[in-house]
């Protein structure tokens, strides 16, 4: 019910929660019904059934039967609600539990004391009308936990299942793509592996300093000599004196290069050949290529524009 003191949209937000949670698959629902009011006062049943239409993961929970057996003038309402037979829903249990007397200063186990007496001295309960396993929030617990690691095995076994498919489909483009090659385990590719990068690491180790640099220093001003002369030499260029072109060169290359970070973008780069250069023959060759046909489009492209 929305009071005058509340939001307007309290019971739209409240419900739009609930909502958020209650629709994860892997959330346990507990159907919380007051035992003490009418059940047509309230609307978590419905909620429940909209949500979980197989009662799959809900659990049904009758709170304060105490006050409902002791209000209510026809107690067999209490056993059909328990049975799952008035409420549209269905569950993986119905329980019935007690919260105490409403004292404020009753501790957890004055609350246990009193619900264990409750269900022993109850006329209805003791009727044998509700079975004495969905008594009480001690087997309420356990059924939470239950349900609770029932769903993480059915949640395993499908990772697990999951797994299986991509390894089989990971083998089989294997045995297709490779049918000449041994398939190794973990332990070989392990030792493969490491022989590789052992064997790149010499072939490092063997390369001088000077040639290191020198190969870099090359490689970085390929990659940044158009922007340099576009972005920071002509506008300085434009100058009257040489004092104005210093100046303005220093403040292009602190505030425009070096800020925007794409120094050590290009800087990255250009190690990354120079190492492919000292190490992977394979890789060299397929970038001579490719930069043998890069020239070869630029050489073409100059030479249509001169004909033109």
């Amino acid at each position: 019910t929305v009071t005058s003191d509340m939001a307007q949209d309290t019971r739209e937000a409240i419900q739009s929660i609930s909502e958020q949670h209650m629709s994860n698959l892997n959330a346990i629902i507990l159907c919380v019904q007051d035992g003490s009011v009418d059940a047509e006062r309230s609307n978590v049943t419905q909620l429940a059934a909209r949500m979980d239409a197989t009662g799959r993961r809900t659990i049904f929970v009758l709170t304060k039967v105490d006050l409902g057996e002791e209000n209510l003038t026809n107690p067999d309402r209490i056993k059909k609600i328990l049975a799952g037979r008035l409420f549209p829903m269905k569950a993986l249990g119905y329980f019935a539990v007690v919260t105490g007397r409403g004292n404020k200063n009753e501790t957890i186990a004055d609350i246990r004391d009193y619900e264990e007496q409750f269900f022993k001295s109850s006329k209805l309960f003791r009727s044998g009308g509700v079975v004495s396993t969905h008594q009480c929030t001690t087997n309420l617990s356990f059924a939470v936990s239950e349900c609770f690691w029932k769903m993480v095995r059915d949640t395993v076994e499908q990772q697990a299942d999951a797994f299986k498919a991509t390894r089989f489909t990971l083998e089989t483009e294997w045995k297709n793509n490779f049918p000449r090659l041994r398939e190794l385990d973990r332990d070989e590719l392990f030792e493969k592996c490491r022989g590789e990068i052992l064997d790149e690491v010499v072939n490092l180790s063997l390369v001088y300093s000077k040639h290191w640099e020198d190969a870099l220093s090359t490689k970085l001003w390929e990659k940044i000599n158009t922007y340099v002369f576009e972005n920071i030499y002509l506008p300085a260029a434009q100058s009257d004196n040489s004092g104005t072109f210093n100046t303005t060169a220093d403040i292009k290359l602190n505030s425009v290069f070096f800020t925007v970070g794409r120094i050590t973008e290009r800087m990255t780069s250009a190690g990354r050949i120079i190492i492919l250069f000292n190490t992977c023959k394979p890789e060299r060759k397929l970038w001579e290529k490719r930069r043998k046909t890069k020239l070869k489009k630029d050489v073409s492209s100059t030479s249509t524009g001169l004909v033109n």
